[in-house]
C-alpha cells in the first residue's frame, strides 16, 4: 500500500476518513494540526499510547494551560486524535483511534479534582483517565472539566498566576457564547 505525505505526515487514510489535516508550522506549539471536519476547522492534538496499558500521555503542563485557557478559552475545544497501538515482535499494530473532546478524554484523578501528573509537590501534568475502558469516569461536560481545573488550582496556588475565582467566571463565560 502506497501511503500520500504532505509537508512530510501520511495523509490519505485520514482523508479517506474525512479528516484533512494542516500541520502546525511551529512543532512543539498548540496544536499539533488543524483540522476540517465536515468543514468546520479544530485545532487538533495527536496523542498515542500502548494500549496494554492506561493511557498516560501528557494532555498540558497544568499551569500552563491554566494560563493559556484563561487567554484563549477556545482551546478548550480542540479536538484529540488518540492512537491506541499494540506493540508486535516487529512493530506495532494499530488497535484503535478515537476523536475525542478535551472532557471526553480526562475525570477526576485519585487525589486531585482532575487527573494530574505532580512532580515534587507541584502540579506538572494533566493526563488521560482509561476513558477507553471507564467513559463514565469522564467528565460530562466542557464545564465539569473547568471546574476541576479551577479546584486543582485552589490546591496548588501558584504566585502570579490569574485569581482563581476570576479564572473561572472569565473561562466560563467565555465558553457560555
Amino acid at each position: 500500500m502506497e501511503i500520500a505525505y504532505r509537508n512530510g505526515y501520511p495523509t490519505q487514510w485520514l482523508e479517506d476518513n474525512g479528516l484533512k489535516l494542516e500541520p502546525n508550522t511551529h512543532s512543539q506549539s498548540f496544536p499539533d494540526f488543524t483540522a476540517d471536519i465536515g468543514g468546520v476547522k479544530y485545532d487538533m492534538e495527536v496523542k498515542c499510547w500502548n494500549y496494554e496499558n492506561p493511557p498516560a500521555f501528557d494532555i498540558s503542563n497544568f499551569d500552563g494551560f491554566y494560563r493559556e485557557i484563561f487567554n484563549n478559552p477556545a482551546k478548550l475545544y480542540a479536538k484529540y486524535l488518540i492512537f491506541a497501538y499494540k506493540p508486535t515482535t516487529h512493530g506495532f499494530v494499530i488497535e484503535n483511534i478515537y476523536l475525542k473532546n478535551l472532557w471526553d478524554i480526562t475525570g477526576k484523578g485519585g487525589k486531585y479534582p482532575v487527573g494530574l501528573q505532580v512532580k515534587q509537590g507541584r502540579p506538572f501534568a494533566i493526563r488521560p483517565i482509561p476513558f477507553h475502558r471507564s467513559p463514565k469516569r469522564a467528565f460530562g461536560s466542557i464545564e465539569e472539566f473547568v471546574r476541576a481545573i479551577f479546584e486543582t488550582r485552589k490546591i496548588f496556588e501558584l504566585t502570579g498566576a490569574t485569581e482563581p475565582n476570576l479564572w473561572l467566571k472569565t473561562v466560563l463565560e467565555a465558553i457560555s457564547r
